[in-house]
């Protein structure tokens, strides 16, 4: 097809397990197998990796800047669309391009949530990152278990949320003072930092994390993928 440039811009997240049932590892195939009509254009992933061995070895969580040595798995997931899709959220042109081209996408986008397309005086806009963020969240949230706190990789660090604990875990006291000694400013922007700048102000752009979201909280990622 046409829309095979998938991975230009995507929402993901990760949570560690210390364990999975075959009924939890089922539902979360199945849903990366839903939609098979829009493949191409909004593609989904899970992967699912074993941990042990050496990244045990280190130890207690704080005998590392990394806290997660003792989980078992790892589950990272992945929502991403194409060019095409992306420049439907600021060309109404596009838009109706892609849905006159794929029939498929247009039946799918019928039965969506309306908050997905939202229409101004200049034409109809798509939000494809409101639902991807919406299915990443509800797919991550299948492998939460009751009041099991949440820990995920550091690779998925959402600045935009006061959550540094998921990532860091007991490490976040001592790698807070490194950061504040190394780099007071700042400047390699991280939730350690003592005052994270507003991510999601256009005043900003540059400084946004594109690819995260946050886990199990509200999503208001739209600015933050605005060209």
């Amino acid at each position: 097809p046409k829309a095979t440039g998938c991975g230009a811009t995507f929402v993901a997240g990760s949570v560690f397990l210390d364990s999975m049932t075959a009924g939890q590892a089922a539902t979360v195939a199945a849903r990366v197998r839903e939609h098979a009509a829009i493949r191409g254009l909004l593609d989904r992933s899970v992967i699912i990796s074993s941990w042990g061995g050496a990244i045990r070895e280190a130890g207690k969580a704080t005998a590392s800047a990394f806290p997660h040595r003792e989980r078992r798995i790892l589950v990272q997931v992945m929502c991403y669309w194409s060019t095409e899709l992306q420049a439907a959220t600021n060309s109404p042109t596009m838009l109706y391009e892609i849905i006159n081209t794929y029939p498929s996408f247009a039946d799918w986008l019928v039965n969506l949530d309306p908050n997905l397309v939202y229409q101004n005086r200049f034409g109809a806009y798509l939000r494809p990152q409101m639902w991807a963020a919406g299915w990443l969240q509800q797919t991550l949230s299948l492998l939460k278990r009751g009041t099991e706190r949440l820990r995920a990789y550091s690779n998925y660090e959402n600045t935009a949320l006061d959550t540094p604990h998921h990532w860091f875990g007991e490490s976040l006291p001592r790698l807070r003072a490194i950061k504040r000694s190394l780099d007071p400013q700042n400047v390699f922007l991280s939730k350690l930092g003592a005052e994270p700048v507003a991510l999601l102000s256009a005043a900003a752009p540059a400084r946004v994390l594109f690819g995260y979201v946050p886990l199990w909280l509200p999503l208001p990622i739209e600015a933050a993928l605005q060209q």
